[in-house]
């Protein structure tokens, strides 16, 4: 299946992968943990689950914050998670014209929003 085949890159190509950068973290970890879910590599998951909790509240950058929320929601369902990822991403629904990234970040906590069969706000 193309998702199993997409996870396992993912993890071949990012999972020794040290990030020296907080922005860079929340890029690699983003990437980490929904292959980890999708593999059922529990152990990981959690794992890698607990680190970007704790490293939630240091994490400044609205980009940065926008992508590790949007993730947490998508992987755990998390009411708290969706909650602040909407917070964060959903003023930049009202910008003229936000950046690539910013789309790119609305279109995927909508997605979530469409998996998890929540409501679009």
């Amino acid at each position: 299946e193309e998702d199993t085949r997409l996870a396992l890159e993912v993890l071949r190509s990012y999972g020794s992968l040290r990030a020296e950068t907080d922005v860079m973290r929340c890029k690699v970890y983003s990437s980490l943990l929904p292959a980890y879910k999708l593999l059922g590599e529990e152990d990981e998951f959690v794992r890698l689950l607990a680190t970007m909790r704790s490293m939630l509240p240091a994490v400044k950058a609205a980009q940065s914050r926008a992508l590790l929320l949007v993730t947490l929601y998508g992987c755990t369902d998390s009411a708290l998670y969706r909650q602040m990822a909407h917070e964060v991403v959903d003023p930049w629904r009202g910008e003229s014209s936000p950046k690539k990234s910013k789309l790119s970040l609305i279109r995927r906590l909508d997605d979530c929003d469409r998996w998890l069969k929540h409501e679009i706000s």
